[in-house]
C-alpha cells in the first residue's frame, strides 16, 4: 500500500506543472496535476488529496472560487491549500477567511523552494511536528542547557561590554531625548545586532549532532535569518566543507548559492535576476530566448546567464566575470534584505555549467562590500568613538590580507596603521576627508584587518618581538652600538644589519621589522623610493621608516620624501626607545567631538 503523502497541482502554467512534477514528483510524494480549477476541483472530489497547490489565476476561475467550491463539499472541505501566485503578499487578505490556504508561495520559485516549503508543511502535520527543521531538531534534542545559555550570555556581554562602558560618556548628550529611544540607538545598531545574533547561535546549534541521528546524516540546517544570519549561514556551510547548496527565500526573491566542499562557487535569484542581467548586458531584450532562459531557471536552476551565452546572445569568456558579479550583488542584497528562509541540501554532485564558469565567494570579501555601504554614523561612532583612539593590526594580518580587494582610500590608511598614530594623524598623513577615514577603519575593524587600542598602551609583545633594521656605513659606531643597547631593553629587540642598500627592501619584506634605520648617506640609497615601495607593499607598510644623517640641512629634505622620522647622528638612543614604545603622541583638543567633525562633513 502506497502511504506517500498525496498532493495535488492545480496551474495552467506548463512550465509551473513540470517544475512541480520534477521537485515533488521526485521526493516521494504521489502527484496528481491539473491545468483548469474545473478539472482540479473534480481530481480532489475523485481522489481527496493531502495537500493542493492552488494556482491563483486559473483560465476558468480565480483561486478563490476553488476554495469556495472545495469547502461546499463535506470530502474536500479540511484539504489544505497552498496559494501560488506572483503577487502572494498583494492576495493574503483575500484568503483571510478561508482556514483551508495555510500558506503562500510567490511566483517564481525554484524547486528546492517548493520542495522545502511542502516538506515544512508536513513535517508540522507529524505528531510532534513543528514549523522549522532547526526547531524541532534543537526539541528532539532537549534544548540548549545552561552551560549553552551561560555561554551564550558571556558571548552577548562580550559584542556589548565596550558600548556599555560608554554609557556615562553619552549621558552628557541626552538632554531631552527618550532615555531607551537614545540608548537603543547607540547600543544596538545594525553591526551590532549581526554579532548579537551571531553569538546567540551556537546555544541554538549545541543540540544538533544528537539529532543528526533522527533527521539523517546530514547536519539539519534549515530556519530563519532572524536567528542565523546569512554571513554566519554561510560560514557554517564552509565550515562543513560539503557540497550542495543553499536555498533563501525572502518575499518574493528566491537566491540560491551553490556549494562545492564548503565553498560557494555561484549564486542565483529569481524575482530580479533577468532585470539586474539586462542592467549589466545592454542590449538584452526579454524576447521569447530571455522567457525561454527565464523559464529554463525555475526549472533546473541553470541562470539566465548561461543559457543566452549558450545561444551565442553572451561571449562565452565574458560569462565566469558575470556570473561572479551577479551572484554578488545577489548575495549582497541578501545579507542586507529582511528575514527570510533558509534551507540546505545535500548533493553528490554539482551541474556541470558550475564546474565551467563558477569562480568562488570570499566570505570576507563580501562582508568588507556590505560594510562600505553602511551609512549611519552611529554604527561608525561605536568602532571609531575618538580622534585620540590609535588602531593596531590585527594577529595575522599578512595572512588574512590576501582575502581581500581593498580600494584606493582602505589601502591609503592601511599602509599608515602601525600602532603609534592616532586617528587625527591618520587624516592628516592620509589626506582624505575626515568621515572618510572614520568610515574605512569602521569597516577594516568589521573585518578584524585592524583593532583599537589604548593611546597610552605601549607595544604588545607580538609587536615588540619584530626586529629592527639597521643600514648604516659606520659598523662598530652605530650598528653595534644600537644592537647592544636594544638587547638590553626590558623587552629585547632583534637587530637584522644590512650591508648595501639594494637588499633594504627585500630584507624589509622578508623580516618586517617594527623599524627600518636607514642611512640616508649610504651608497646607492635613495630614501623616496624605499619609502615609497614600502608602503606599496601592504603587509610590511607599517614599518617605520627612519633616516639617519650626519647634519640638520638634510632633516626637512628627508622629511618630505616619505620618512616617518629623521634623526641626526650620533644617533640618539631616547629617540629610538620613544619611537619604539609608542609614547603618547600629543593630545588632541578634545573639543572636537565625532558627532562635530560628522555635521561639518555633511555640512
Amino acid at each position: 500500500m502506497n502511504t506517500a503523502p498525496r498532493i495535488l497541482g492545480i496551474d495552467d502554467s506548463l512550465t509551473i506543472r513540470k517544475l512541480l512534477e520534477l521537485s515533488l514528483g521526485r521526493s516521494g510524494y504521489e502527484l496528481e496535476l491539473a491545468a483548469t480549477g474545473a478539472d482540479g476541483i473534480a481530481h480532489a472530489k475523485r481522489n481527496r488529496p493531502d495537500l493542493i497547490l492552488l494556482d491563483y489565476i486559473l483560465p476558468d476561475m480565480k483561486g478563490i472560487d476553488v476554495c469556495r467550491a472545495l469547502e461546499q463539499d463535506s470530502s474536500t472541505c479540511s484539504v489544505p491549500v497552498i496559494l501560488m501566485s506572483a503577487k502572494a503578499d498583494d492576495v493574503r487578505l483575500l484568503f483571510k477567511d478561508h482556514a483551508a490556504v495555510v500558506e503562500f508561495i510567490a511566483k517564481p520559485f525554484t524547486p528546492p523552494a517548493i520542495t522545502f516549503l511542502v516538506g515544512e508543511w508536513f513535517a508540522k502535520r507529524r505528531p510532534g511536528g513543528d514549523s522549522s527543521t532547526t526547531r524541532q531538531a534543537i526539541a528532539v534534542a532537549g534544548g540548549p542547557g545552561y552551560a549553552a545559555k551561560e555561554a551564550a550570555a558571556k558571548a552577548l556581554f562580550a559584542q556589548l561590554k565596550e558600548r556599555f562602558a560608554r554609557i556615562p560618556e553619552w549621558m552628557e548628550h541626552i538632554k531631552d531625548a527618550s532615555p531607551a529611544i537614545y540608548f537603543a540607538r547607540k547600543i544596538l545598531t545594525p553591526d551590532c545586532l549581526d554579532r548579537l545574533l551571531t553569538a546567540l547561535a551556537p546555544s541554538f546549534t549545541t543540540a544538533m549532532p544528537a539529532a543528526e541521528n533522527i533527521l539523517g546524516d546530514a547536519p539539519p540546517l534549515a530556519g530563519t535569518t532572524a536567528l542565523l544570519p546569512v554571513p554566519r549561514l554561510l560560514e557554517l556551510v564552509e565550515s562543513w566543507g560539503r557540497t550542495g547548496l543553499v536555498s533563501l527565500t525572502q518575499g518574493e526573491v528566491v537566491t540560491t548559492v551553490y556549494v562545492q566542499r564548503g565553498e560557494a562557487l555561484l549564486a542565483t535569484r529569481t524575482g530580479r535576476e533577468d532585470s539586474a542581467l539586462r542592467a549589466a548586458i545592454p542590449g538584452i531584450t526579454h524576447d521569447a530566448l530571455m522567457r525561454q532562459a527565464i523559464a529554463e531557471q525555475e526549472r533546473s536552476g541553470k541562470p539566465v546567464a548561461v543559457t543566452m551565452a549558450e545561444h551565442g546572445r553572451i561571449r562565452l569568456d565574458e560569462l565566469p566575470a558575470l556570473l561572479h558579479n551577479l551572484g554578488r550583488r545577489a548575495l549582497l542584497d541578501a545579507i542586507n534584505g529582511g528575514p527570510g528562509i533558509f534551507f540546505w541540501r545535500d548533493l553528490s554532485t554539482l551541474p556541470d555549467w558550475i564546474e565551467r564558469y563558477g569562480r568562488r565567494f570570499i566570505l570576507d570579501q563580501l562582508r568588507l562590500e556590505r560594510m562600505r555601504e553602511v551609512d549611519d554614523w552611529s554604527q561608525i561612532e561605536g568602532e571609531v568613538p575618538s580622534l585620540e583612539l590609535i588602531f593596531h593590526r590585527c594577529p595575522g594580518f599578512a595572512a588574512r590580507l590576501g582575502r581581500f580587494a581593498l580600494d584606493d582610500q582602505e589601502r591609503r590608511v592601511l599602509t599608515l596603521v602601525n600602532g603609534r598614530r592616532t586617528v587625527q594623524q591618520l587624516i592628516e598623513k592620509s589626506s582624505l576627508p575626515t568621515f572618510s577615514v572614520f568610515h574605512v577603519l569602521f569597516r577594516l575593524g568589521q573585518v578584524e584587518l585592524v583593532r583599537r587600542s589604548d593611546p597610552a598602551a605601549t607595544v604588545e609583545a607580538d609587536e615588540a618581538a619584530r626586529p629592527v633594521l639597521i643600514l648604516d656605513q659606520d659598523h662598530e659606531g652605530v650598528v653595534r652600538t644600537l644592537e647592544r643597547l636594544l638587547s638590553r631593553r626590558r623587552r629585547p629587540v632583534p637587530v637584522v644589519t644590512v650591508k648595501r642598500a639594494d637588499e633594504v627592501l627585500d630584507a624589509i619584506q622578508r623580516h618586517r621589522p617594527q623599524m627600518a634605520l636607514i642611512d640616508a648617506g649610504a651608497g646607492g640609497i635613495d630614501t623616496t623610493a624605499v619609502a615609497q615601495a614600502l608602503r606599496a607593499d601592504l603587509p610590511a607598510s607599517d614599518c617605520l621608516l627612519v633616516a639617519l644623517v650626519e647634519d640638520h640641512a638634510r632633516v626637512a629634505v628627508l622629511e618630505r620624501s616619505g620618512c616617518d622620522a629623521v634623526l641626526v647622528k650620533p644617533v640618539p638612543f631616547f629617540a629610538v626607545e620613544r619611537l619604539l614604545d609608542v609614547l603618547p603622541p600629543a593630545r588632541v583638543s578634545t573639543a572636537h567631538s565625532t558627532s562635530i567633525i560628522y555635521a561639518q562633513h555633511r555640512s
